[in-house]
């Protein structure tokens, strides 16, 4: 049976994460919040869950590109073929990644993994629904190297895997391991918008590249964590969907075909030249929007969300299409929804409760499956939370609060 490494790695980055949290609490840093978890979560949860219908596209055309125009075949059973596929498919990551930060339509998509104010490893799950749409470009030349389907899909998967634990701030510099391999120090870097960090350290597993291509700088401040044009939301929709939605908007206020070019456009292209020093952010403060009444809830419904979450990847194969589809919205609405709630959205209202109805009416479905421990565990989940999520006070919107320090 063929798993997705990332559905079995969901528990894992749950237990991390919980782990790190608790971590933080005992040492009184505040690193973490709710609020800015569930934004985190929701752009991951959404990233997975459109990846497993997009897979389809990417990999059948890397599939095609490797069988029809592959120079040569290189035999899969190899170990070193297996190595210098995983070292290629890094640099091409880096190309990628680096192309991400400097051109329009790559930083419209990518933008929404430095978002975050904050840096734990729940900000290594908040990645962008919609840079799958040209990412693939990047990795043709490795099919074009002759490494099979199989190779380069493990190998990409087990290079997004390695880049979560360096989502931390609890680990310090690492000596000698940080003259190959990325490591915290060096993602913390990247994630800075410091003047001096700004577009530094691109690296996904080795940070050679950016020692070679001169994009590396050392961490020797504290980094201040975001972006330089903030955007005041935890929704992963409006997250995702606004960076490009302005881009677009931008692309029409141009004359003739810079409509066009604007998309793959530096990003200082056709502007007016920016003092990057003066929108620097203030560290400890940022939008910190919280319904906490909300919290107890959205806790609980999180175990549901990683179970899910982990049974969709994991057998997202053997799992019928008229069962897929309504699972993957439901998830993606069960996000939009706590951000809804932290935010004291009125429309959170009727969409919440509509989401129980319907998992509720999911356990009914069951039930003509013969899937009896699923069907009471849904529907009585869906009644339960019904009566629970009534008692929630949902407040008109309230202005944004300061973010507590981050230190």
């Amino acid at each position: 049976m063929n798993l997705n490494p990332i559905g079995i790695a969901v528990p894992l980055f749950f237990l991390f994460i919980s782990i790190e949290w608790l971590i933080c609490i005992w040492k009184d840093k505040k690193y973490y919040r709710l609020n800015d978890v569930v934004g985190d979560l929701g752009c991951g949860s959404g990233d997975q869950i459109l990846g497993i219908f997009w897979k389809v596209v990417t990999v059948g055309i890397y599939a095609w590109v490797y069988t029809n125009f592959a120079l040569i075949e290189l035999p899969q059973n190899n170990i070193w073929v297996w190595i210098g596929a995983f070292v290629a498919i890094d640099f091409f990551y880096y190309l990628f990644h680096r192309f991400s930060h400097v051109i329009h339509i790559g930083w419209a998509t990518h933008q929404v993994h430095h978002q975050s104010e904050d840096f734990n490893l729940a900000v290594a799950l908040r990645q962008s629904w919609f840079a799958k749409v040209f990412a693939w470009v990047f990795y043709i030349p490795v099919a074009l190297a002759g490494v099979g389907p199989v190779i380069y899909a493990t190998c990409y998967a087990f290079n997004l895997l390695y880049q979560f634990w360096i989502h931390t701030r609890l680990i310090g510099k690492m000596g000698p391991f940080e003259w190959i391999m990325n490591t915290p120090s060096h993602h913390r870097v990247h994630h800075g918008t410091n003047p001096k960090y700004l577009d530094k350290n691109f690296a996904g597993v080795f940070i050679i590249w950016d020692r070679l291509l001169g994009t590396f700088v050392e961490e020797d401040e504290e980094p201040v964590y975001g972006v330089l044009a903030p955007l005041r939301s935890w929704n992963p929709w409006t997250v995702n969907c606004f960076p490009v939605v302005q881009l677009f908007r931008k692309s029409l206020s141009m004359q003739g075909i810079d409509k066009l070019l604007i998309w793959f456009a530096p990003t200082n292209w056709k502007t007016k030249p920016q003092n990057k020093a003066s929108v620097f952010p203030v560290a400890g403060s940022g939008y910190d929007q919280d319904n906490g009444k909300a919290h107890p809830y959205i806790l609980l419904h999180l175990i549901s969300l990683g179970f899910f979450m982990t049974w969709l990847l994991l057998f997202t194969k053997q799992i019928p299409m008229n069962v897929k589809l309504p699972t993957s919205f439901l998830l993606i609405l069960t996000v939009c929804c706590w951000a809804g709630m932290l935010e004291a959205r009125p429309w959170v209202r009727w969409t919440e409760n509509l989401r129980l109805l319907a998992m509720g009416a999911m356990g009914f479905y069951a039930l003509t499956l013969s899937s009896w421990p699923l069907a009471i565990s849904l529907i009585s989940f869906s009644i339960i939370s019904l009566i629970w999520f009534a008692s929630i006070p949902i407040l008109p919107s309230f202005p944004a609060q300061a973010k507590s320090d981050s230190s």
